[in-house]
């Protein structure tokens, strides 16, 4: 029967180096798909231990685990193909094996059944359980696309469907973030994108029903909370960092703290982060909490995803993948991203498309993109959609307040330009 030893083996041994993955591969791969006995068992254990949040390594596998450690031995350096690929071949091999074994039962009856018609209606009724299980479930029959579009329009109606951006006036501007939505924000350094991003995030926690990701790669945690503190408590936020409060402060600081532990905000804070890993702490927090409502990815360009290929084309790479993410995860993905140096050398330094640094797939990929330009010396932050997949182009003006990192409509009102 089809099989390949060495894409299993290969698939366990680096879900053991890796265990964050397994929820991601689990999605899509059970231990039934694996065709030594073996490896069915270990994969098994590997999912359950996962599930119930549990260290998965040789030792808390026993016997598996012995096993696995041994194959991770006998791995040779060509066995570097991604997961997925992995993951792809036991996948592919593991239907071949069902499409044979449902085939021979056909033979079989087709040996001892005389009748024309029963033997087409088997041969069918097989075809059609082989295509049922093909795992294709991208295709959709008419029915199936209008039912899909019928419930899309309910959550609509019922404003169950996109998170607003919680500030006044890019609200305005900017139709709520739906599931699958790639939104870029991009800026030169300094000028304010991550403070706008820990804006959007809290707004968008307030809003879900379920958690929101922030993948911090540039930042720790604690410098976000030093952040949040000053955005919520209203404390000068070098005051914040150099811990210089009074009891007053002090005492609002510990109330932010403890608020915030019920916010539905969680942190991949890794300065080695990739759209896998991302993945990974994704599927963990749908596995966990039943879904995921948005993805906040600080930023781009720094995202560490391997391989050869020349700058652009990573970035192109990471771009799509971070597309892929909001559709499989059915949520929002907003992704920071620098703007090119070129446009602090033009007389008019409003940010354009062609300034996102590295890649056109950026463009090309996002749903929204909005362009950061601060005034220097004044708290006026222009906000510049560039591409609106679904909606108007154009620009509003809000107050940054970097004494609190803090975003706010302008006063006077600043009005859009259309």
């Amino acid at each position: 029967m089809p099989n390949n030893e060495q894409a299993e083996a290969g698939l366990l041994a680096r879900l053991l180096i890796d265990p964050a993955q397994i929820p991601v591969i689990s999605d899509k791969l059970s231990a039934d798909d694996f065709y030594r006995p073996e490896f069915k068992t270990a994969y098994a254990q590997m999912v359950k231990l996962s599930q119930a949040r549990k260290t998965v390594d040789a030792a808390t596998m026993g016997k598996d685990g012995e096993i696995l450690q041994e194959l991770l031995t006998q791995l040779t350096p060509a066995h570097h193909a991604p997961l997925e690929e992995y993951a792809a071949i036991v996948r592919r091999d593991s239907f071949r094996r069902k499409m044979i074994a449902s085939l021979e039962k056909v033979i079989s009856r087709v040996e001892h059944e005389e009748d024309r018609e029963k033997l087409l209606t088997e041969l069918g009724s097989v075809t059609a359980a082989i295509m049922e299980g093909a795992e294709d479930g991208m295709l959709l029959s008419p029915a199936a696309a209008m039912d899909l579009y019928l419930d899309e329009l309910v959550a609509r109606e019922s404003g169950r469907r996109g998170l607003r951006y919680g500030i006044e006036p890019l609200d305005s501007l900017l139709n709520p973030a739906k599931p699958g939505d790639m939104i870029v924000v991009a800026a030169r350094p300094s000028v304010g994108k991550s403070a706008l991003a820990d804006n959007i995030a809290d707004n968008w926690a307030v809003q879900s029903e379920h958690p929101v990701l922030f993948v911090s790669i540039e930042m720790t945690v604690p410098q976000l909370m030093d952040r949040a503190v000053s955005r919520v408590a209203r404390i000068d936020a070098s005051r914040v960092t150099r811990c210089q409060l009074t009891a007053e402060e002090k005492e609002r600081m510990v109330k932010v703290v403890h608020d915030r532990q019920a916010l539905k905000i969680w942190y991949l804070d890794d300065p080695h982060a990739t759209t896998g890993s991302i993945r990974a702490a994704a599927a963990r927090i749908r596995h966990t909490h039943g879904g995921i409502s948005g993805i906040i990815i600080d930023y781009l360009q720094i995202l560490k995803d391997d391989g050869k290929d020349t700058e652009v084309q990573r970035v192109t790479r990471i771009s799509r993948n971070i597309k892929a993410l909001g559709r499989e995860f059915n949520c929002p993905v907003m992704a920071l991203s620098q703007l090119n140096r070129s446009v602090e050398l033009r007389e008019d330094q409003s940010p354009k498309l062609h300034d996102l640094r590295e890649s056109g797939a950026i463009e090309q990929d996002a749903d929204v993109v909005v362009g950061l330009r601060r005034e220097l010396g004044t708290p006026d932050m222009w906000v510049e959609v560039l591409k609106n997949r679904n909606g108007k182009v154009g620009k509003v003006r809000l107050d940054f307040d970097t004494q609190y990192m803090v975003f706010a409509k302008p006063d006077p009102v600043a009005a859009a330009v259309a």
